[in-house]
This record gives structure tokens, sequence and C-alpha cells, in this order.
């Protein structure tokens, strides 16, 4: 009887780690901000135009269930992230539960699904599965990179007299 409740915790002890996502000192969390960022909910499809016109930066798109593994993993990430990027992209989210008609009108066929947008809602990337914290945010780095560069060849140049 005591080797089966040794068995058995040890048990409940494997699997509850198995559900804790893996940071090691080289992928550690973003500094908690003063404020803290919020990843906004976009419950409907004004809410998402709204968000891509007035949007002066790129705009990620957590596409994310409730009742799905990897996005409750990939969550800490994206608002770690979110406090990281503040100011350089707008993180929001769309749940499957609450608009199920956007996940189908963006096309989503996975959970989770990160989509970047420029500003006025053009999609510019997209990355599928719980990526790892550092290759997150090697992404969203990269295309930071490619709007600030966009940004400012299109920027009109001084004429020499």
């Amino acid at each position: 009887m005591k080797s089966l409740i040794k068995f058995a915790m040890l048990f409940a002890l494997a699997v509850g780690l198995a559900f804790i996502p893996a940071v090691s000192n080289s992928q550690t969390l973003a500094p908690q901000a003063e404020k803290k960022v919020e990843v906004k909910q976009l419950d409907d499809a004004t809410a998402v135009d709204t968000e891509m016109k007035n949007a002066k930066t790129l705009v990620l798109v957590d596409f994310t269930a409730a009742w799905c593994g990897p996005c409750q993993m990939l969550k800490p990430k994206i608002e770690a992230l979110a406090q990281e990027f503040k100011g350089k992209v707008v993180f929001t989210k769309i749940e499957h539960t609450v608009a199920p008609g956007l996940i189908t009108q963006y096309g989503i066929r996975a959970f989770p699904t990160v989509k970047m947008f420029e500003p006025g809602g053009k999609e510019v990337s997209q990355v599928v599965g719980n990526l790892s914290l550092i290759d997150l945010r090697k992404w969203i780095q990269g295309e930071v990179d490619k709007f600030d560069a966009a940004q400012k060849a299109a920027q009109p140049k001084p004429q020499k007299p």
C-alpha cells in the first residue's frame, strides 16, 4: 500500500511538472515594468479593424484557445514580450471561444498561431506553435527591424543645395 501511495505521489509530481514551461537562465522573462502592458483582447471584426487602422506600429495578434495547452504555455512569454517591446509593437489576442468567426476569417488552422501585421492590417509574418522565449523574441525583433528600416527608407531625404 505504501509503495502504491509513493508511486501515485511521484506520478502526480511528474505529470504536474510536465505542464510547467521550462525557462532556463539564458531564457529569462523580461523584468516587470512599473506599469504592466496588457495584451488587448479583440472580440469582433470591428475591434480588429479599429486596432489595425489606429496602429502606428506593428500589431501582433496571438490566436489562442482556452483549451489549448501550448497556448497557455505561450501566454506568459507573450505578456513578458509585450513589456519588452512596449511602444514598438501592439500586442493583442483573439480567443477561439470568444470570436470563432475571426479565427476562420484569418485562416487559423492550428493553435497557437501568432501573426504580425503592419499598420493598416497587412499581414507580414506568422509563427505557429509554442516557440521558446528566445525564438519568439528573435522573430519579433526581426519584424521590428524590417518595419523600422522600411519606415526610414520611406522618409524623404533632404535635398542638397
